[in-house]
């Protein structure tokens, strides 16, 4: 308990002169007036001599000589001391950085419940204690030093902590370009240590939000609350697991700033998050308004590690993954203007387990909702809601991608350019996606401009379309769907042969690298005379390049036979062309040719079955 009852702390250093023993306690009640909450306990050292009338701010560790040069040490009860007791003022106007610092060197635990702290310059702690981010906040304008590397710095490696909830509050004026701001440092920075703890920190209105660049393995973090104009959090370097339930990227402190707002943190270019280099990120959820997240390589390969959830809301909230190996549970997109996207894979391994997007509706972009670009992006199961009809949703374009079964609710009586999957390049695995029936519309759910190495499998079109190359190449296809071409005839040299038909039609589909098809040619021959060469028929449907064939004739009519002589189609392996060959006993005598297709001869008809086989 306390000797000696003392009004302020004020009074305690400016006029105490008492002649006590060592380990005297004098309790003071307020630190400039009588219940101002910085009053304490202060226990009488045996340093005498020193100049009289020092405060806290002035001496640090938290240590003030009275009138008469004695020294006396701050008390902490279970290790927590008010920041009132070194001086703060906290009235919002007062820059109390000098208290501020005076505390922070201490091994106590300095609490700022109830406080709005003003300050010019950078302050350090080693523990902070808080209550809500509302009502325990630092206050920052523009007088404060851009010079100095941070708003608030954290102080030790292995067990600097925030326990209970610290804000910042950073003045904006309300400008329109992004010079005009005012671009404050760092508003929380741990660099390089490791083990920090964080309950609930809220920036608002700053420029750059946390500095967790150098080796911050072992960050615990429930909450972190960021508004900031150029970049919200920065990861990279560390070593060891990095944890956090709750990382909210949405624009505090702007809300009431329409021109900040609308031309500055909407304009597309605003970083919620830069993940680099990460042994062990551990993200419960990410929840992000109109802002990226990045994955880079940074000073490694990037981060290692899963999200349980990615909530990517509004234009311009886009995943940019660049590097890392990484996993995320879900991830939800919206959207609300045309040149946007939800994901975009340029490097390293994304695998996204479910997802769900909505891109902007009836827009006119050519930027696909999730392109994967390099790297390996593998998409579970999900659903996408909107439909643009020059862009695809899913796409792509090099790299290798992965989409499973996924439900596509927009697209209804839409008039596509280009399909709602599209493979542009790269290796792609594509599984039973589910399109909305195409109503009045018209086009593609499916376009492929590059079949390597890929596995594309669609069993349910609603009335759409698909485009692939001529040519399938080293692609597996299951796409289920009957189409149809027109085929044609003709032969090597075709000279004045121009034949009139009455039915030229081949319907055909393709299944497991299969290409059945039925052709049915009917057809009335001009008075030719210059034909040369084999006969064919262009079947212009798509190719297996050095496929097998079994061909089997159904039908032949009013064409010439020689003595004894059959028929076999046969199929050229470069393009999609069927020969017919004479054969006489057993033995191929050559190609069917104008001698068989009389001239002037109405009603010649070829009816052939035959399934392509991939070799």
């Amino acid at each position: 308990s306390s000797n000696i009852k003392i009004n302020t702390t004020q009074e305690f250093i400016n006029s105490f002169k008492g002649n006590v023993s060592v380990g005297t306690i004098v309790e003071t009640l307020g630190y400039t007036t009588v219940g101002d909450g910085g009053g304490a306990e202060w226990k009488k050292s045996s340093t005498t001599g020193q100049t009289p009338s020092r405060t806290p701010a002035q001496l640090a560790n938290g240590l003030l000589n009275d009138g008469s040069g004695n020294q006396w040490q701050l008390l902490a009860k279970n290790n927590t001391v008010s920041a009132k007791a070194f001086g703060v003022v906290a009235d919002g106007i007062t820059d109390d950085i000098a208290p501020c610092n005076a505390a922070g060197v201490t091994n106590y635990v300095i609490d700022i419940i109830g406080l709005s702290i003003y300050i010019t310059g950078k302050v350090n702690f080693k523990y902070l204690k808080g209550g809500t981010v509302k009502n325990s906040k630092f206050i920052v304008d523009g007088a404060f030093n851009l010079a100095d590397d941070a708003i608030i710095r954290l102080t030790v490696n292995d067990g600097s902590y925030i326990e209970g909830g610290i804000g910042v509050e950073c003045f904006q004026p309300d400008v329109s370009t992004r010079a005009e701001v005012i671009q404050y440092p760092w508003a929380l920075d741990f660099q390089s240590l490791s083990r920090v703890t964080i309950g609930h920190f809220r920036c608002s209105g700053t420029w750059n939000g946390v500095n967790a660049l150098g080796n911050t393995g072992g960050t615990k973090i429930d909450t972190l609350e960021i508004g900031a104009l150029n970049e919200g959090l920065n990861i990279d370097g560390a070593l060891d697991f990095w944890h956090a339930t709750t990382l909210h990227f949405w624009p505090f402190g702007f809300t009431l700033l329409p021109n900040v707002l609308n031309d500055i943190y909407y304009d597309a270019t605003t970083i919620g998050a830069r993940i680099g280099k990460c042994d062990g990120l551990d993200i419960k959820t990410i929840s992000t308004f109109r802002t990226k997240i990045i994955t880079e390589a940074g000073t490694g390969i990037g981060p290692f590690g899963n999200i349980g959830a990615l909530q990517l809301d509004g234009s311009y909230s886009v995943l940019e993954f660049g590097a890392g190996h990484v996993s995320i549970a879900s991830l939800y997109s919206t959207s609300g203007n045309d040149n946007d996207r939800a994901v975009v894979c340029t490097g390293g391994e994304l695998n996204i387990a479910t997802h769900d997007t909505t891109p902007f509706v009836n827009s006119v972009t050519t930027i696909p909702c999730v392109e994967c670009n390099g790297g390996v992006l593998s998409m579970g199961v999900g659903v996408t809601r909107a439909s643009m009809v020059n862009a695809p949703n899913f796409q792509c374009t090099s790299g290798k991608m992965v989409l499973m079964p996924t439900e596509f609710l927009g697209g209804l009586n839409t008039n596509r350019t280009i399909g709602f999957i599209n493979q542009a390049g790269g290796r792609f695995t594509l599984v039973k996606p589910r399109f909305r029936d195409i109503g009045s519309g018209s086009g593609n759910a499916l376009t492929v401009s590059a079949s390597t190495w890929s596995s594309i499998d669609v069993d349910a079109w609603l009335g759409w379309d698909y485009s692939i190359p001529a040519t399938l190449g080293t692609t597996t296809y299951n796409l289920s769907k009957v189409k149809s071409s027109t085929p044609t005839i003709s032969f090597d040299t075709a000279g004045d042969f121009v034949p009139t038909y009455t039915t030229n039609t081949c319907s055909y589909v393709i299944k497991d690298n299969y290409i059945d098809f039925n052709l049915s040619l009917t057809f009335n021959t001009n008075a030719y005379t210059t034909t040369a060469g084999a006969m064919r028929i262009e079947l212009n449907i798509p190719h297996v390049s050095g496929a097998t064939v079994g061909v089997n004739m159904v039908e032949m009519s009013n064409v010439v036979f020689g003595a004894n002589q059959q028929f076999n189609p046969i199929i050229e392996n470069t393009v999609s062309r069927l020969r017919m060959r004479t054969s006489q006993t057993g033995a191929v005598n050559g190609n069917f040719g104008a001698s068989n297709i009389p001239a002037s001869t109405t009603g010649i008809a070829l009816r052939i079955s035959g399934r392509y086989i991939a070799a």
